[in-house]
């Protein structure tokens, strides 16, 4: 029976995965490459090449960037330099990246969970029971 228990658990989290993101608040929990924050797909997945050659693959946002003249500006740290070719790439990384807004320390906004494709973006125990039975996202 805890066997059991076990694998519907696992699945359980794998199913919210799937419909829930993060939202940007002060990024002191959520991490750069792994999660998924911008775009709902996270960065490993849509920068792979990037991803392999950062030194800032285990890092949250807020580890990545300084705070200037109230705004914020990421420093992505890598292994080696970009070729020339992947100027452009890593142009549109830092667009990507650009769209989201840290909120300052202190400004009492922190990050948090919102489920995506539901009408409400605030957990329900309904939606999650809907999710779980395979019948869709609508509440």
């Amino acid at each position: 029976m805890l066997v059991a228990l076990r694998r519907s658990s696992q699945y359980m989290t794998y199913k919210k995965k799937e419909v829930t993101s993060w939202e940007v608040g002060d990024g002191k929990e959520i991490r750069l490459w792994e999660d998924k924050w911008a775009d709902n797909v996270p960065l490993m997945h849509k920068f792979p090449r990037f991803f392999s050659i950062s030194l800032d693959t285990r890092r949250i946002l807020s580890q990545v960037g300084v705070w200037s003249d109230n705004s914020w500006s990421w420093e992505l740290s890598w292994r080696r330099n970009l070729f020339v070719w992947e100027s452009s790439m890593a142009d549109l990384l830092l667009q990507v990246l650009d769209n989201q807004r840290l909120t300052r320390e202190g400004e009492n906004t922190n990050d948090k969970w919102i489920w995506r494709d539901v009408e409400s973006t605030d957990f329900s125990v309904k939606a999650d029971y809907n999710i779980l039975l395979g019948g869709g996202y609508r509440v």
